[in-house]
């Protein structure tokens, strides 16, 4: 299914990576099922990929695009959700800067040949995610640029 949907609009297919936190897409693949049993129970702040199941199509996602599933640990999903911030400013949910923590794996690990194009899809921001809060207040801004202006300059920026 998923190799007509892609030869309609790309010449080719893209290798597609499922990231996890538990490994149950990992262990199917792994065992050359098509279905996928529930791992061990997970406890993660990424709420969205602590699940101890993964889905069927990301392992057929997996299969048919000759690709790849990757685990990640907090600490590498805090990473990238860090640099997702200071260099795209971006605030995003601590499950969503996963394609990013495996992006990041995956290179340095040397698993991604030269010049190849990665296209991480983040799917959640940071605004309800518990595990992305600090201490402290958050100053709100009119949307207007004459107030955006007066906080940088009080800020020296």
């Amino acid at each position: 299914p998923y190799t007509a949907l892609f030869r309609s609009v790309i010449d080719r297919i893209p290798r597609m990576v499922a990231v996890e936190v538990a490994g149950a897409v990992a262990a199917a693949l792994a065992s050359g099922k098509d279905w996928v049993a529930p791992s061990g129970h997970m406890d993660s702040q990424a709420r969205a990929l602590a699940g101890v199941t993964g889905t069927v199509q990301s392992l057929h996602a997996v299969v048919e695009s000759e690709g790849l599933v990757v685990r990640v640990s907090e600490s590498e999903l805090e990473h990238a959700r860090m640099q997702l911030g200071e260099l795209e400013g971006l605030w995003v949910d601590l499950a969503a800067a996963a394609p990013v923590a495996a992006a990041i794996k995956l290179a340095q690990r040397g698993d991604v040949p030269t010049r190849t194009l990665v296209v991480p899809v983040i799917a959640a921001g940071g605004a309800l995610d518990e595990s992305s809060t600090a201490d402290g207040h958050l100053e709100t801004v009119d949307a207007r640029v004459d107030e955006l202006l007066r906080v940088l300059a009080v800020r020296g920026e």
